[in-house]
Parts: structure tokens; C-alpha cells; sequence
């Protein structure tokens, strides 16, 4: 199995597209207009600082995880870490997903991601923590899933792919 190695940031909505989320590669990572005005009111995205984030990785894992969830393979599910964190996945990945989440709490280096995606920090833990207030959400790339820690976000993506 292809380990995780590419994981998106998702902040909370701004209400705009903001031009500055993707570096030099496709407009949106790749996302059309159209895709962009659906999620604009649900997340924003963070600016991940590598080319790997830029070309088609994103529309790819949003494209999976439709197709898993129009197939009724999409699940659910929480970890109860210093808060909730909430998944979004297809049901044959459950294990990993909720492997990876424990290890990006525990030890976040051991994944060995390209870019971190300070899930302590968001959950208020570290220095830094404050720096990252509005990170609510993540979408892993290679696999197609996605995790929370904002309940809300985490309804309108299961509302966005239809899963109950």
C-alpha cells in the first residue's frame, strides 16, 4: 500500500477564493472555478510551500473520494484524542487512516510527510499552536481521505460526498 506522504492543511472558510493558497503550479492545485465556489463556503486551503500540491494531487484525492462515496464505500469514524477527530473514508482504509491520525498526534516526524500538517498544533498543543488557530481540517492526497477537528466542517464534507 502507498504510504501517506502528501496531506493538504484545510483552514477555516475565509468566504473568498484566496489567490495566494497555490504557488506557481495550476490555478486552484488544479481545481476549476466551479469546484472552488462549491468549497469556498465549507474550507480554505492553506498554502502547503511545495510544488507537489500544485499540479493535480487535490482535484485527484476529491475526485477518489467521490467515487468511493457515490459507490457507498465511504465511512465515518472519531478518535478521541485531547478533542475529536473526525475521518472521512472509504471503509477498506479505516486502519490506516486511524493510523495515521494517532501517529501525526503522537509523533507527526515518523510519518515522514512532505510538507507537516500540525495536527498537535491545531488541537492547541506547542508553541506554535496559536499560528495555527484556523486549521480545522485535512485531505491526505495519496489515498483520498480526510480528517477534523471542526464538527462542522466535517458535516458539510459528509454532506458535500453524500455519505450519511
Amino acid at each position: 500500500m502507498e504510504r501517506t506522504y502528501l496531506i493538504q492543511r484545510l483552514n477555516k472558510p475565509e468566504g473568498f477564493v484566496n489567490p495566494f493558497s497555490f504557488g506557481g503550479g495550476f490555478v486552484n492545485g488544479g481545481l476549476s472555478k466551479e469546484a472552488m465556489k462549491i468549497l469556498t463556503p465549507i474550507m480554505s486551503f492553506d498554502y502547503m510551500g511545495s510544488a507537489e500540491f500544485e499540479f493535480g494531487e487535490l482535484p485527484r484525492a476529491f475526485r477518489t473520494i467521490e467515487k468511493y462515496s457515490r459507490q457507498g464505500r465511504a465511512i465515518t469514524g472519531s478518535l478521541s484524542l485531547p478533542e475529536n477527530v473526525f475521518y472521512l473514508c472509504d471503509r477498506d482504509m479505516r486502519e490506516h487512516v486511524e493510523g495515521v491520525i494517532r501517529q501525526a498526534y503522537e509523533d507527526e516526524s515518523k510519518l515522514r510527510l512532505k510538507e507537516p500538517c500540525h495536527l498537535r498544533e491545531a488541537l492547541g498543543i506547542g508553541e506554535s499552536a496559536e499560528f495555527f488557530k484556523d486549521l480545522a481540517g485535512w485531505i491526505e492526497l495519496n489515498k483520498g481521505f480526510m480528517f477534523f477537528i471542526n464538527q462542522e466542517m466535517f458535516g458539510k464534507c459528509k454532506d458535500l460526498f453524500g455519505v450519511k
